[in-house]
């Protein structure tokens, strides 16, 4: 039986072997084809990341000011089956290398590193939070508004108030600020990435008792949150911390504290020592002591603005655990009925940025605001998030340090954005534009959403090498395979037919000394020859296969690659 050799090459990445002929081939009634060898290279299914290939630059949004971005993935070996590792290792390098300080546009943008489950490629995301109005206190307005969806109150004493001019406790009080008597905390997760919890003083009374608490605002990680929930948190729990005590006369009293790390039995007095100013209980309700705690740049931070002082930086902590949770808590210390119509020792407004991706729906609360202005314009080193910068587009800009994360992970080259956004190494996709409303005034504004980077071919790490499969994609094979390629499918043992296999490799790789690849060379021992399901002759110049994992998504090819068959005439 006469039989035909066709040696099938390629060079692209996504396990297409094809080649167009210059005659004619001719494939009879009733022929068979059998594969005869297999000669590839591929990129090896371990990474080690190190100083040459560590970083990644990116910018998110309209450059506005300052660099690109830098973002480093830790050095380690990554070895098969840690891409996950990997896709959350990037993340964590790229939330922490924001910076809201030096770099506002990058606030409240927070970034996600996944594989596609369903596909087995890397998605590469981000996307904005708003900063979240926990209270607010708008001018006119009968009373402030509490996001009580994302809010809860809780103390062993008493729980906070809401009242014509803020947020308060009107209850009995001790004199040493005990932390459980009176509280809210967050019950979403701070962001990921670079934002702030910030509050601003509506009024403080005098008490004239040495520099006695008033409020405290503070951040806790998961073990914290628990001890809100159960009303047994202590000083110790608290990640980063700023109290604020009641104003008085002297020069050193009625100033602020804070705690830098966890596990402090108290807080630490700043020095130089920084004094309350206009937050009396007579004072104006739009030139008030506002503080804050940044999350930038892999540490938290605290700052004290106040109207006509220059902002006051107090230590950050040491770098915080990425992997961890966080959540915002606001402490009421003092009681706020001075007399029957005074109310005093008031928060105007509590904003928090929060996690964005923990929820698919955060833009149905029902009081989210991300465009909150501060009451006065007179703090101008306090940055004001989402007047100015909701109205700046994302600009899609990502590029890795070298091709060899980039292809490991699935993508064609290290840049994976063109410089007019458009995917060279990746797929860009940008969800719809949100319409949201301010819910002080009603009013719709505009949102967008970010973008998504996802890779082109499947990522390394996540092939099963069990073993390859060869199908025909030029003709029918008398050959059938029960996998089902639904997920239905496979969960009901359903859906196994015909798939045009001509053979099963078994994916054993050796490694290319002084390369970065992994080479396969495969020829099995006996030639089985399987038949053609042509009803007639076939004549073609083309002939097409393709190489794929055992779930039926392509192989990654580095370089040239080859494939040998054999088809047999039927006489």
């Amino acid at each position: 039986m006469p039989q035909k050799l066709i040696r099938l090459t390629s060079e692209t990445n996504d396990g297409i072997f094809d080649g167009v002929f210059n005659e004619d081939i001719t494939i009879k009634q009733n022929s068979e084809i059998a594969f005869q060898s297999l000669t590839l290279e591929r990129l090896t299914t371990s990474l080690t990341v190190n100083e040459s290939n560590e970083e990644m630059t990116f910018f998110p949004k309209t450059q506005v000011t300052g660099d690109l971005q830098v973002g480093r993935i830790e050095k380690k070996l990554y070895e098969k089956g840690d891409t996950d590792v990997l896709m959350e290792d990037i993340e964590n390098a790229l939330n922490g290398s924001c910076d809201m300080l030096t770099l506002p546009e990058t606030m409240n943008l927070q970034w996600k590193a996944k594989i596609n489950e369903s596909e087995d490629k890397a998605e590469i995301s981000v996307r904005p939070s708003p900063f979240f109005p926990l209270v607010d206190y708008a001018p006119g307005a009968l009373a402030p508004i509490i996001n009580d969806e994302t809010l809860l109150d809780k103390g062993t004493t008493s729980t906070p108030t809401v009242s014509n001019s803020g947020v308060s406790r009107l209850t009995f009080q001790t004199a040493t600020g005990a932390l459980n008597e009176c509280y809210l905390f967050n019950t979403m997760k701070f962001i990921k990435s670079t934002g702030a919890l910030r509050v601003r003083l509506g009024t403080v009374s005098t008490q004239n008792l040495v520099n006695r608490p008033a409020f405290t605002i503070a951040l806790v990680n998961q073990e914290g949150l628990a001890k809100l929930r159960n009303g047994t948190i202590t000083y110790p729990d608290l990640t980063y911390a700023i109290q604020v005590n009641a104003p008085e006369d002297a020069f050193d009293r009625g100033g602020y504290s804070y705690i830098s790390e966890p596990g402090s039995a108290g807080t630490t007095t700043t020095n130089p020592f920084v004094k309350i100013v206009k937050s009396d209980a007579g004072g104006s309700q739009d030139n008030n002591d506002c503080f804050e705690i940044q999350k930038r740049n892999g540490v938290f931070q605290g700052f004290i603005h106040q109207d006509g002082v220059a902002t006051t930086t107090l230590p950050a902590s040491l770098t915080y655990d990425v992997t961890n949770d966080y959540y915002a808590v606001v402490f009421f210390h003092l009681a706020s009925v001075l007399t029957p119509s005074v109310v005093a020792n008031v928060l105007q407004n509590i904003q928090c940025s929060q996690d964005p991706w923990q929820s698919a729906s955060w833009y149905d609360y029902v009081t989210d605001n991300p465009a909150l202005a501060r009451r006065t314009s007179t703090l101008p080193e306090l940055v004001q998030y989402d007047t100015v910068q909701a109205d700046v587009s994302f600009k899609p800009d990502f590029t890795f340090q070298t091709d060899a994360i980039a292809k490991y992970l699935g993508y064609t080259n290290k840049a994976l954005v063109g410089p007019a956004g458009e995917g060279v190494g990746a797929v860009v996709t940008t969800p719809d534009v949100l319409t949201l409303a301010n819910p002080n005034t009603a009013l719709p504004y505009d949102r967008e959403q970010g973008f998504t980077l996802t890779g082109k071919a499947v990522a390394s790490g996540t092939i099963d090498l069990e073993s390859y499969l060869v199908e025909t994609q030029t003709f029918t094979l008398d050959s059938y395979d029960s996998y089902g390629l639904s997920t239905e499918d496979r969960l009901s043992n359903a859906g196994g037919s015909r798939r045009n296999l001509l053979a099963t490799i078994p994916a054993e790789e050796t490694a290319i000394p002084a390369s970065a690849n992994e080479r396969i060379v495969y020829e099995p021992n006996t030639l089985d020859y399987i038949a053609i399901k042509n009803r007639s002759d076939i004549i073609t110049r083309q002939i097409r296969l393709r190489l794929l994992n055992s779930t039926y998504n392509p192989v990654t090819v580095a370089g040239l690659a080859a494939i040998t068959v054999l088809i047999r005439d039927p006489d």
